[in-house]
């Protein structure tokens, strides 16, 4: 073999080691809680590394507490606002949770992580083969990946939220202290983080059905962008509703202190979004509707981000205070504003996510 013919593999090999470590890292959504009362302080970042999710595991382990891990084949930050077909939360049980409790929007591939500590004390099931008299280790990981055939997506989080509650009490009521984890193997959703990009890719793993390409939108001016990952609409009473796919976004003022940007379709109502600056953070301030005979404040709560960062929420929905039948619904939000700079990108998202939050 030449020096030439070896330095050429040894190209090749480092170039698929490479492309092995770009594409290995996913980031996962994770929900945490435990019977115990914790003080423990969580880090609040955009994005948790494997070694950082390692060490806040390792603390709860340290604490001798039974560990339960219930693992999707893949999970989104959307699918914890999920609704069935009455609107109720799909994630009745989750949601009303009373113990401490945790959600992590974007950990860098928590199985891998989970599955590697404790590595000899790990028993792994799925919700079928469950049996509670067979369990012998003090980490027990319940695979929910039991698709049924035409069971929408919606559907099976729903089921695998009753399923969850019931062998979550099954679990307390023999083992006493009990900590229950809540993520997948993989993302549902792959976002480019480029602009020129963002329409997002379901991952091949996925539940079938994903949402048409083109119900997702991506508004962009100067300081200013707004993308949805379906269609957003107004409703004006009862059966009245506005989609605002052909809406084009107005910057119609724009200083240091303030951002006002306006979202108008010819003959169709129109919003406007009222931006304040200060201290280091963009804060949403206003939403109003503006129609031919009115213009109608909705309500806003707590919608900011410090510069450089945006901020996105499963389904975000804005009502007119003493009329709900009056509304903005922005789905899968993801919400950015700087001072007179042309955003090429989104920043690193804040999350509000499902019951995790306060609703909007």
């Amino acid at each position: 073999m030449t020096v030439t013919t070896s330095i050429s593999r040894l190209f090749v090999a480092s170039l698929v080691l490479t492309s092995i470590s770009f594409v290995s890292t996913e980031y996962v959504p994770v929900y945490i809680w435990e019977s115990s009362k914790s003080n423990e302080v969580v880090p609040a970042l955009p994005r948790i590394s494997q070694e950082t999710f390692k060490e806040i595991i390792q603390e709860k382990l340290d604490k001798k507490s039974f560990v339960v891990i219930f693992a999707e084949p893949n999970l989104s930050s959307e699918d914890f606002g999920a609704v069935d077909q009455s609107g109720n939360k799909v994630f009745s049980h989750l949601s009303s949770v009373k113990a401490s409790r945790t959600y992590l929007p974007s950990v860098a591939n928590p199985m891998d992580v989970l599955k590697s500590i404790h590595t000899n004390d790990i028993s792994q099931t799925t919700v079928k083969e469950f049996d509670i008299s067979n369990i012998k280790s003090s980490i027990l990981i319940v695979d929910l990946d039991d698709v049924q055939d035409d069971e929408e997506r919606n559907e099976i989080l729903a089921r695998h939220d009753k399923s969850i509650n019931s062998i979550y009490k099954a679990l307390q009521e023999k083992q006493g202290d009990v900590f229950a984890v809540y993520t997948a193997y993989h993302t549902s959703w792959i976002i480019p983080e480029e602009v020129s990009l963002v329409r997002q890719s379901r991952n091949v793993l996925q539940s079938p059905q994903p949402r048409a390409d083109e119900d997702r939108h991506l508004w962009n001016a100067t300081g200013f962008l707004l993308y949805v990952s379906n269609v957003a609409y107004l409703t004006l009473g009862q059966n009245n509703r506005r989609n605002l796919t052909n809406h084009i976004v107005t910057v119609v003022s724009a200083n240091n202190e303030s951002l006002v940007v306006s979202l108008t379709s010819t003959g169709e109502p129109g919003v406007n979004f009222i931006f304040r600056f200060a201290g280091g953070y963009w804060f949403l301030n206003n939403v109003t509707l503006v129609d031919t005979a009115r213009e109608v404040n909705l309500r806003v709560r707590d919608i900011n981000a410090p510069f450089g960062f945006s901020y996105q929420c499963t389904n975000t929905v804005f009502l007119q205070r003493n009329d709900p039948s009056t509304s903005l619904v922005l789905p899968g939000m993801q919400l950015q504003a700087t001072r007179n700079i042309d955003l090429s990108q989104f920043g690193d998202p804040l999350y509000c996510v499902g019951f995790t939050t306060a609703p909007i």
